[in-house]
């Protein structure tokens, strides 16, 4: 599990729909969370520090900023490691001081053509991502 340490910097609400703004460093991560009341799991607190949770299964990997995408979570990294193996492969990326793992499938690690100490971007929807205290 990808773990990133920020803090709560806006929280929208509607309905029974929650959009928390993290922020690390300079950029900002969002999480869409359900409101399941006051006795339910995590609730958001403006400025309070949190863990923003997302699976190396949920990442996605791109090489090119030009293309407009409708994904909000955009993770500036520097490519580390790759273990390929023949149908997937792991990357190990690096944000900030934090490490990040991706796991793609081979052929689109090769159709990527990137290599170590490239920088990247990783992607995330906001409806893949976790908070916690």
């Amino acid at each position: 599990m990808n773990r990133i340490e920020g803090q709560i910097s806006n929280i929208q609400k509607h309905k029974q729909l929650i959009r928390v703004e993290i922020r690390v460093a300079k950029d900002s991560f969002y999480a869409i969370i359900l409101d399941l009341g006051p006795d339910a799991g995590y609730r958001p607190v403006l400025r309070k520090t949190c863990s923003i949770l997302f699976k190396e299964t949920e990442v996605s990997i791109a090489t090119d900023e030009a293309h407009q995408i409708s994904i909000s979570n955009r993770i500036p990294c520097i490519l580390l490691d790759v273990e390929k193996e023949k149908i997937l492969c792991r990357i190990k990326l690096q944000y900030e001081d934090v490490i990040l793992f991706a796991t793609l499938s081979s052929s689109e690690w090769e159709r990527l053509n990137i290599k170590i100490g490239n920088k990247v971007t990783a992607l995330v929807k906001e409806n893949e991502v976790m908070l916690a205290n």
